[in-house]
């Protein structure tokens, strides 16, 4: 046990190591092809009435995302009202955002959530899993979708194509199998063998999930409404802010594109997306003539934007939540026979 536990350590310094060198080779990056003086004075353009449009917009984006948790919830029989999900979302972005650990936002939720209304881990961080899973799926659809119709004119698009569809493929793949019986069988015969007993019961709590959603097409259907909702939005805000910034001459058509794409290169390991984030808006606006200048401008108000959500979420998590250093404490070190809330 001591050995897993140090090679575990060994494994989780390497991540660590892995997501500093991704984030700063990424801000070095997009930081060496602009001109900064250009991105100031772009700032200092911006129309602050249309860039405060934006940000409620974007803030409505987790409206969907916290009907789709509660959607998921009360499908496997986990009552998560609307208020507990949007509490949730607006922590975890403050989780992701300010505190970015190991497991990031969502397991500060789903251990939150757990805690608060004296739920299985297993079963919450089940929710999540199925409700993040169609989310990303619905996204890299959308991405697809719009990457398609655009790539004739466009060939870097056409380039990007064939990477977009097999990650397309692998997704639906991966639901195919989390969904199977055979997983399910497999899953519970090596959770069995485990020495923690908490353990096991939190993955059959999260295996009960995976198989109500496998009888459970009509639940999936509103999960999928929702997460499509959700990126609409997303997508609007992000068309906004472009809207606020002088001389930034994207077509719309590029928001579909752009936006669900950032999504899916955020999933690259870094430290809570900083520089990915940045590098891809000046990466993939850049096939639609948008300059680098314009794009990082695009990439610091959405950050901001991201920010300013965070520190709303810090406020609910304050004012929310008793006992907070050992929740924070249990969100950086989750451990197999800790991983149910009593």
């Amino acid at each position: 046990m001591t050995e897993n536990r140090v090679k575990s350590k060994k494994t989780s310094i390497l991540w660590q190591i892995l997501k500093i060198v991704v984030t700063f080779s990424a801000i070095y990056w997009f930081s060496s092809t602009v001109e900064w003086h250009s991105v100031m004075e772009g700032l200092g353009q911006v129309n602050l009435t249309m860039l405060m449009i934006a940000f409620v917009v974007f803030v409505l984006r987790l409206v969907p995302c916290s009907l789709r948790w509660k959607k998921v919830g009360q499908t496997s029989g986990y009552s998560i009202n609307f208020r507990q999900s949007f509490y949730g979302y607006m922590v975890g972005g403050f989780f992701n955002t300010f505190l970015p650990t190991g497991r990031g936002g969502d397991a500060a939720r789903a251990i939150i959530i757990a805690r608060k209304c004296n739920l299985s881990l297993g079963g919450i961080m089940g929710t999540i899993f199925v409700e993040r899973f169609v989310g990303l799926l619905v996204t890299v659809l959308i991405a697809l979708g719009a990457s398609y119709i655009a790539s004739a004119g466009i060939e870097a698009l056409r380039n990007a194509l064939p990477s977009i569809i097999l990650l397309t493929l692998i997704l639906i793949a991966l639901g195919v199998i989390f969904l199977s019986p055979w997983f399910q069988n497999l899953y519970h015969k090596i959770a069995r063998k485990l020495p923690f007993q908490k353990f096991w019961k939190s993955i059959a709590d999260m295996l009960d999930v995976f198989h109500v959603y496998r009888k459970s097409p009509k639940s999936i259907s509103w999960v999928v409404l929702y997460s499509l909702l959700n990126q609409i939005i997303f997508i609007f805000s992000g068309y906004l802010v472009a809207k606020a910034i002088f001389g930034f001459n994207a077509p719309w058509t590029s928001f579909p594109i752009v936006i669900p794409l950032i999504f899916i290169a955020e999933l690259l390991p870094s430290i809570g997306g900083y520089g990915i984030r940045e590098a891809g808006y000046v990466f993939f606006f850049s096939w639609f003539g948008v300059t680098p200048e314009a794009a990082v401008v695009f990439g610091i108000l959405q950050l901001i934007f991201l920010w300013i959500s965070a520190l709303i979420g810090s406020l609910f998590f304050i004012l929310d939540s008793p006992g907070k250093k050992p929740v924070i404490k249990e969100i950086q070190n989750i451990s197999a026979d800790k991983f149910i809330i009593k």
